[in-house]
């Protein structure tokens, strides 16, 4: 229909009615609509986390006219048989090719079910997914839904590390560092996934994953760890030179998380469950192991005292030890001191010896 001067702004006196005219013939108007008529899953109704599924769908046009030459297909697992934001999707499948009115198209695809689902689920296809075809009213029947699947949790792995060695003290410029360490599968399965790596870390503070953290090496395991076995690796590493601090070790397995663990109910990480420290030159740590006295005495008397001192490590040092012996009603330092006097002792390279002496007063 064609209106001349539609906005009258040509005076045409009593001719003003004759401005519209009207095609001879009707105008159809046309338009595409998928839809998807069935979604099927030749596998059956079962299958198991982690597995492999294959989904086959037919869709259709459903509409007056033809679609467009190109969409995409999206299939999504769902809990339902609705859409919604927390389906998962699986795959998509591109389609090339105009569909005519009643005209039929399938798709299928092989998808891979997420680690760790269970229960009754369903497969949802979603036909023109991006909304690539204009299809009018028909925008929103695009999307079929399967039969209930029913998935079970496959078995899994659940690495831990359950040993770490490693000595506590280094004396060194430069030193190496030796540490033992083993891994144990305690999950229900091998899993899927037969390789990964074990990273050993020295760090400053007790938190692994931050700034300080120095990574010593990381180890690939290859070959799949049945249930229960475990297994052993030992590596030395040269520490670089002026190294010299307190540090905690970590040995992590599994480091780019790439084994599905489930709950990840055991510990991938483990510890040798004490300090590591490095120092570069010997030093002396003197401790009392022991302080033997007679049970009663009398004032200005004669009191025997005997003391352990134990040299944990050793030492080279001119300068003579003191010791000195005090007097207390309780356990706490800071009552009348008996003995004041130094008694010196030039020790030479002593490695976790006793020496014991009597003092008298």
């Amino acid at each position: 229909m064609v209106v001349s001067d539609a906005d009258g702004e040509v005076f045409e006196r009593a001719a003003e009615g004759n401005n519209l005219t009207a095609s001879t013939q009707a105008l159809r108007l046309t338009h595409p609509d998928l839809v998807v008529d069935s979604v099927s899953l030749p596998g059956g109704n079962a299958a198991e986390s982690g597995s492999n599924i294959t989904v086959n769908w037919v869709g259709r046009n459903a509409g007056s006219g033809t679609t467009t030459a190109n969409w995409v297909d999206r299939v999504y697992l769902s809990t339902d048989a609705t859409r919604s934001a927390d389906d998962i999707l699986l795959g998509s499948l591109p389609h090339s090719g105009a569909v005519d009115p009643v005209g039929t198209y399938n798709g299928s695809i092989a998808a891979r079910l997420p680690d760790g689902v269970t229960g009754s689920m369903r497969i949802l296809v979603v036909s023109d997914a991006a909304s690539d075809v204009l299809e009018g009213v028909g925008e929103g029947n695009n999307i079929a839904a399967s039969g209930a699947l029913s998935i079970s949790l496959a078995p899994y792995a659940d690495l831990t590390v359950t040993r770490v060695d490693a000595p506590p003290l280094l004396i060194g410029d430069p030193v190496d560092l030796t540490v033992t360490w083993e891994v144990r599968n305690d999950g229900t399965g091998p899993g899927t996934v037969n390789s990964w790596l074990d990273r050993v870390v020295l760090s400053r503070d007790q938190v692994l994953g931050n700034a300080d953290d120095l990574v010593l090496g990381e180890f690939e395991h290859t070959g799949g760890l049945p249930v229960g076995v475990s297994y052993p690796r030992t590596e030395t590493f040269p520490l670089p030179p002026a190294t010299g601090a307190r540090f905690f070790l970590f040995v992590k397995t599994d480091a780019t998380n790439v084994v599905y663990e489930h709950t990840d109910a055991a510990s991938n990480v483990g510890t040798p469950g004490h300090p590591v420290d490095v120092v570069r030159k010997p030093y002396s740590d003197l401790v009392v192991d022991e302080v033997t006295v007679d049970a009663t005495g009398q004032m200005a008397s004669s009191q025997r005292v005997l003391d352990g001192l134990e040299r944990r490590h050793w030492i080279d040092r001119p300068d003579p030890v003191v010791r000195n012996v005090y007097l207390s009603r309780d356990t706490t330092f800071g009552m009348a001191m008996i003995d004041s006097s130094a008694r010196s002792r030039t020790p030479v390279r002593w490695v976790s010896t006793t020496a014991t002496r009597a003092l008298a007063r």
